[in-house]
């Protein structure tokens, strides 16, 4: 890739979440064109989020959820992936000119196809959402899918209308947020319910993950160009307020029986005070000195930590089990992102 500071053209400029490299040029028909629209490497934190929501709503791994579990994900995974494509299908215009070697303008992909494709992951990511209730109770109508209905039209919003406008990061941290919310459905409604059938510290647990990822997209707002500090620091800020949101969310639930925060609460406000401080010395980097390179370089990390405060969160609720698998799924992520870049 070659060094973003150094006065690139505004063809050249391209957003962190959406920019390729010359290595990843597509060739017409191939499978990678179609990974490129998916960004297939950051499903994993799709997944992650899935995983995560699970845990604080059950507090407990139970055997007869492993389908239902593996059901939400795929799911998650299309609803995620649907967004992607979409993304790129309302931005054909626009990457004509700016980014020729994405599979819609280089010709990879027809924009029918893909048009196509993401409504179609969209309807069945929705469908596939109400399938542990019916495996359950054989239930259709569920919480599952008015939160999987809930993320389709935060998607076709985000990517239709809200991405150039100031309501794009709160777009971006709400689709999260029910991305958590989804995973939480999995599990019995709150016996404490305060809003859908979840209980307090539920909502602060999704609101948090929510809020980091809000501050992601203010950070990555204007990095293709050198930043104004002023929205570096309110991105940092929101990040940081979501990450310790989350184990507050967790302390304030009653519902766990294994909860680890209650026993060493000290070591779990260390854990996440080590995680935020290794995401805020490399956002402090950017705001010392806001040239593309170093933002780009801060924004890419706070993706990569997703998963590991998905797991962090799953260790605090004391599922280390869940917990290992959710950090294994850095594996794939970043084997993937070698081949395909996921920004």
């Amino acid at each position: 890739m070659s060094d973003p500071s150094k006065n690139p053209t505004p063809q050249q400029a391209q957003s962190v979440v959406e920019m390729t490299t010359d290595s990843d040029l597509v060739v017409p028909g191939t499978f990678k064109s179609w990974c490129q629209l998916f960004r297939i490497s950051n499903v994993f934190t799709a997944f992650a989020d899935i995983l995560m929501g699970y845990s604080v709503a059950a507090g407990v791994v139970e055997a007869s959820d492993t389908i239902p579990i593996l059901c939400m994900l795929l799911a998650s995974g299309m609803l995620y992936s649907a967004g992607m494509v979409l993304n790129d299908v309302f931005d054909f215009g626009v990457d004509k000119v700016e980014r020729p070697g994405r599979p819609l303008p280089s010709g990879a992909v027809s924009p029918g196809h893909a048009r196509a494709v993401g409504f179609g992951l969209l309807l069945v990511g929705i469908g596939l959402t109400t399938a542990p209730s019916l495996l359950e109770d054989g239930q259709f109508f569920s919480r599952s899918l008015v939160i999987g209905a809930i993320i389709a039209i935060c998607v076709i919003a985000y990517d239709a209308v809200l991405k150039k406008t100031p309501l794009a990061p709160f777009a971006m941290g709400s689709c999260r947020v029910f991305n958590v919310l989804l995973g939480m459905t999995l599990a019995p409604a709150a016996l404490e319910s305060v809003l859908g059938g979840f209980s307090q510290g539920q909502l602060w647990v999704a609101i948090g993950m929510g809020t980091y990822v809000t501050g992601i997209t203010w950070f990555a707002r204007t990095e293709s160009r050198t930043s104004h500090r002023g929205m570096l620091s309110f991105g940092a800020a929101l990040m940081m307020l979501g990450i310790m949101m989350l184990p507050y969310g967790v302390y304030v639930s009653t519902e766990l029986p294994n909860s680890v925060m209650a026993k060493n609460t000290t070591v779990i406000w260390m854990l996440f005070g080590s995680i935020a401080g290794t995401i805020l010395y490399r956002c402090v980097n950017a705001i010392t000195d806001p040239s593309p390179r170093n933002v780009q370089i801060a924004i890419i990390h706070c993706l990569r930590s997703l998963i590991v405060i998905n797991a962090s969160v799953i260790l605090t609720v004391g599922i280390p089990v869940l917990g290992v698998v959710c950090v294994l799924m850095m594996v794939p992520m970043l084997i993937v992102g070698k081949w395909i870049r996921g920004t």
